[in-house]
């Protein structure tokens, strides 16, 4: 026990190791005991994470149970046969885990931070079973002298056959535990693969490699970094990204997510294309205009087509695949983790090789292009985008070409219900090179003729342009009542009940389609846009998502509901559509602001400055001049503040948040009574300000008038319809 404390106080050491790391900056720690703390936490949820939703209990019988049982039966020297039977019994458990049988640990948990203590155990009580079977020896020797020489022999044997016990133990598990191969197989993948890269010193991955390609480069004294998309998840993680760049413009991105950034910074810096990597989707290099060059396991980007040299291209993937098909024997071993890596390094080799294919025929090597797809379908037997590419192919293809495998795929891949979009496949398995192949699909189910618009229904429209809202109504009621199942007169419905304000009419249209089994985007948006009105966050936010599930590039759609999530200040839900729009838009307005009341939200006062002078130097709008001036309150520039607010009026002097900012900068500076004035004016303009009413609270507060603060804050509780949970609790807090 206490070599087992000693070893755990290294633990200590470690946290204050990391202490001294820019790690713990990114994750907000500020003492030695914060990091303790976070490392006590990310433990327990390790093992909690690792404790198995199935099987835990035979576990727990298999290698707790006999533990427990021998610790506790230590002291106890007498034995009988029915103790002797139980032992047996528990030393055949033993057994069985120790040659890996269906009841071993790693079977149940799989490759778990808890995987550990479970064998501990099993070793711990089948040290406890040899000493117990010894103890139970020396005193059937003690009583019983006249056959010393007999009994003395039972000891020998025992301990032979342990013995052999733990060499055939070791000889059974010695393929498995070995890695010596795969460790050779593995660098040797790993040098291939790093040296696919070609200098670039940013890899975007989904931690394929991860770790082996970073000590690579550590070996080589390369300048390398990966940002795991995974990972990017995390605002901690992108505290990180964001640390890799020294302009606070890709600094902020790098905050609000890596798809912005890395768009942004393709855009404005004309290096980056020969410093990334990417190893997931090429649409980044496509959708900024430039041609993705597929290579192993990753995509390369190239200004130009014409630039590229395609043999060069298709004999570096060739020696790439030579290598990975050498490697991947050695590679596929017992464990767990090990099949995972290999089945995702073949679907991602697979993949990109599809794309070689298509990148080949686009440069007019079809030959090379049957051979990458039939590549492709060797290291993925499952991949359609290549069966379907090489079908097309082979049909113009000089020699004969083995299509069986390619047919057989697509007939199962027909025989779903319905069979996956061109879309999907070509996310899983690579791009699809022309028409014809994504035709081979379709098989006649999806050329479905679009309904013509009905003549009645075209009335009725023109009659809610034309102001004539009782007789269209009326008509639309009639036509519903003849036409129950047209998507068309439904949402026609929404809409104007929505305009005339009768939420009645747009529950009845979402029932509707409810009904029917369809999806109308535009109804979900209206039931969100009602509920928000109503003052039902969750509500809106919910059928938002809904219409935003059906028309995920619908950036109106995507600011409402920002603006939304802003005013609840679920910052979460804003990183993650920040990081949709700014990776498509990277100078959308709207989106920028956001980002920097999100960089001020996070106490990026810095970069959300930063953010800001950018828009203003396009455009010098009153609210981003309020923010400029909130934030430059937060870092104790007044003057500064005064001057951007008072700049804000005069470009809008009914403005109320710029009052309000100018009376917060005022307040600051201990000027109680133009402060008083300024925020009276934001809140005549506006009494349900939120901001201005907190304003106000503090301003009263200032001046030491409790009764009216209190007043103040059972009045916004009565009446405010959307406001945050935190605001809330604080005027809970001064209501009382």
């Amino acid at each position: 026990m206490l070599l087992g404390l000693l070893g755990a106080s290294l633990f200590l050491l470690a946290v204050r190791e990391y202490y001294h790391l820019s790690a713990a900056t990114w994750r907000e720690a500020t003492s030695y005991w914060d990091v303790l703390k976070t490392f006590l936490l990310d433990r327990k949820r390790l093992v909690l994470s690792s404790v198995p939703r199935h099987g835990w209990l035979l576990l727990f019988v298999g290698t707790t149970v006999p533990w427990a049982v021998l610790w506790l039966s230590q002291r106890r020297e007498e034995a009988n046969a029915r103790m002797l039977l139980f032992y047996l019994v528990l030393f055949g458990i033993l057994l069985t885990i120790l040659f890996n049988g269906i009841i071993s640990p790693w079977r149940v948990l799989g490759t778990t931070p808890l995987l550990v203590t479970p064998y501990l155990l099993v070793a711990y009580s089948l040290g406890l079973l040899i000493a117990r079977f010894s103890l139970i020896n020396e005193a059937r020797v003690a009583s019983r002298t006249r056959s010393l020489r007999k009994r003395r022999s039972f000891f020998p044997v025992l301990l032979v056959g342990t013995l052999i016990l733990f060499v055939a133990v070791g000889a059974r598990n010695l393929p498995t535990a070995n890695t010596k191969s795969a460790a050779s197989a593995a660098a040797t993948l790993t040098r291939a693969t790093l040296g696919l890269a070609s200098g670039r010193t940013l890899w975007v991955g989904d931690g394929l490699m991860e770790d082996l390609l970073q000590l690579e480069a550590f070996r080589r004294g390369a300048k390398f970094n990966y940002v795991n998309l995974h990972q990017a998840e995390a605002f901690t993680y992108r505290r990180y990204v964001s640390s890799l760049f020294d302009d606070p413009r890709f600094q902020s991105l790098a905050l609000a997510g890596i798809s912005p950034l890395i768009s942004a910074w393709l855009r404005q810096d004309e290096t980056a294309v020969e410093r990334l990597a990417i190893s997931t989707r090429p649409d980044i290099w496509l959708i900024e205009g430039l041609e993705p060059v597929p290579m192993g396991i990753t995509y390369l980007g190239a200004a130009e087509r014409s630039d590229l040299d395609p043999e060069q291209i298709w004999q570096r993937n060739v020696d790439y695949w030579n290598v990975v098909e050498k490697t991947l024997p050695q590679l596929s071993t017992n464990f767990p983790t090990s099949k995972l890596f290999v089945e995702r390094l073949r679907l991602q080799v697979a993949h990109v090789a599809n794309d070689v294919g298509v990148f080949m025929e686009y440069t007019g090597h079809p030959s090379e292009a049957l051979r990458a797809y039939e590549k492709a379908l060797s290291f993925e037997p499952q991949n359609v985008s290549a069966a379907l590419n090489l079908l097309v192919l082979a049909g113009d293809a000089d020699e004969p070409v083995d299509t069986t495998a390619a047919s057989t795929l697509l007939a199962e891949e027909l025989q779903r219900s319905p069979p996956r979009s061109p879309m999907r496949l070509a996310v899983r398995y690579g791009h699809l090179r022309s028409r014809a192949a994504v035709e081979l699909l379709s098989n006649g189910a999806e050329n479905a003729v679009a309904q013509k618009s009905d003549p009645d229904l075209e009335i009725i429209t023109r009659l809610f342009e034309q102001g004539e809202s009782p007789e269209a109504n009326r008509r639309l009621e009639r036509f519903l009542v003849a036409h129950p199942d047209s998507a068309d007169a439904w949402i026609i419905s929404a809409l104007a009940g929505f305009r005339e304000g009768r939420p009645d009419a747009v529950e009845r249209s979402f029932k509707q389609m409810k009904l029917l089994g369809q999806d109308w985007p535009i109804v979900s948006e209206l039931m969100g846009r009602m509920r928000q009105q109503q003052g039902d966050i969750s509500g809106a936010r919910e059928y938002y998502a809904l219409a935003l599930a059906r028309r995920p590039g619908d950036f109106p759609l995507m600011q409402r509901l920002l603006d939304l999530e802003m005013a609840t200040e679920n910052w979460s839900s804003v990183e993650r559509l920040l990081n949709q729009i700014l990776a498509v838009a990277p100078t959308n307005d709207d989106a920028n602001f956001a980002l920097a009341i999100l960089l001020r939200a996070r106490g990026r006062l810095d970069l959300a400055e930063a953010v800001l002078k950018e828009q203003l130097a396009r455009q010098r709008a009153p609210r981003v001049l309020v923010e400029l001036s909130n934030v430059q309150r937060r870092r104790g520039e007044l003057d500064a503040a005064v001057q951007s607010a008072t700049e804000a009026i005069l470009r809008m002097p009914q403005y109320p948040r710029a009052h309000e900012a100018l009376g917060r900068a005022f307040l600051e500076q201990g000027d109680l009574e133009r402060a008083g004035q300024e925020i009276k004016t934001a809140r005549d303009a506006n009494p349900e300000l939120i901001s201005a009413i907190f304003a106000q609270l503090d301003w009263l507060a200032r001046k030491g008038d409790t009764p009216a603060a209190t007043a103040l804050a059972r009045e916004t509780l009565a009446n405010s319809k959307i406001i945050s949970s935190a605001d809330e609790a604080k005027l809970r807090e001064l209501a009382h």
